[in-house]
């Protein structure tokens, strides 16, 4: 039997500009871009009760759909805006069944900037990055930098905590 579930659909509307910087750069922090998906709420938004509770899409408008006869056996939110791409489904209890979010040209935290600055990548430019956040789990999260020096072009990839993943150990 096609399993039923209840959408809600969440545009998350944020106005944001594109972060390209040098790594040496200084990161307004007083404006970063919108997110509706942090380090501090991650913790809530793996059940729908805790996202309700505490309201964390705001004034937000949840349209929510019915497929077939209206019962339903879960949860999805699926939602995009400039900076962030958002998937998560959850079972008829609220429980987070799995979840996928991409945020792209974010600020970086100072561990990462660190890096950036040290002797080997300092004559290379940021001119994109990629974080990825599996199941809201922070310490799945990765970060995907593109960087640039004259016609090159490298991709490299720090967790959580900012160390290096493409360092041999």
């Amino acid at each position: 039997m096609k399993t039923k579930t209840i959408i809600i659909a969440i545009s998350l509307f944020v106005s944001t500009t594109v972060l390209t910087m040098a790594q040496q750069s200084v990161i307004d922090e007083t404006s970063p871009p919108s997110l509706a998906v942090k380090a501090d709420n991650l913790a809530c938004l793996k059940s729908m009760q805790c996202i309700q509770k505490e309201n964390l899409f705001g004034r937000i408008n949840l349209d929510i759909f019915r497929n077939g006869n209206g019962r339903f056996d879960g949860y999805t939110i699926e939602g995009s805006s400039k900076n962030e791409e958002l998937f998560a489904q959850y079972d008829h209890r609220g429980d987070l069944i799995r979840s996928n979010v991409i945020q792209r040209n974010i600020p970086l935290s100072r561990e990462i900037r660190n890096q950036l600055i040290n002797e080997e990548f300092s004559s290379w430019n940021m001119i994109g990055n990629e974080c990825r956040i599996k199941n809201f789990d922070r310490k799945s999260i990765e970060y995907k930098l593109i960087l640039q020096r004259e016609d090159e072009i490298r991709v490299v990839y720090f967790d959580y905590k900012g160390q290096n993943k493409n360092r041999l150990a």
